[in-house]
């Protein structure tokens, strides 16, 4: 039984139009926030109710020669997009093996709550050549708090 060239056509359109509409609703749900996550636990039969798996994300940002710029971003669980705590932090690449490394915290923040920046002293920003205007201007450039 041989199938008309034009049945094969639009059954091919039809595909087409069905990937297509499929991909635009992955993508609106996608940008509205849904997370598919939150309903995975029910039809699996390894997911317990009892279990709250957490996470955290970093972003690292260079800065500049062996600096690097460290965001961490706690979230609640891995069933939410929840942001519980954030932190930033200024770390110098290990160079050579042996070396030790340094980091500073630079800011903070919990619960959504407004981004502390801490106190810096010529003291503690020594070992990274930095002064506390240059530290503090730091958070708004290379920390990346959500």
């Amino acid at each position: 039984m041989r199938f008309p060239a034009a049945r094969i056509q639009t059954a091919i359109r039809a595909c087409a139009i069905l990937a297509t509409a499929t991909f635009i609703a992955v993508d609106v749900i996608s940008a509205s926030g849904w997370d598919w996550r939150s309903w995975l636990p029910a039809f699996s039969k390894h997911g317990r109710n009892d279990e709250i798996r957490s996470y955290v994300e970093f972003v690292e940002v260079n800065y500049r020669d062996n600096l690097t710029v460290q965001t961490g971003i706690q979230y609640a669980s891995s069933y939410t997009r929840e942001i519980q705590s954030q932190w930033c932090y200024l770390r110098r690449k290990i160079l050579l093996p042996g070396m030790a490394e340094n980091s500073l915290t630079l800011a903070n923040t919990k619960d959504q709550k407004p981004v502390t920046t801490n106190f810096f002293t010529s003291e503690n920003l020594r070992p990274f050549s930095l002064t506390p205007e240059t530290a503090s201007e730091l958070v708004t450039t290379h920390c990346r708090f959500k």
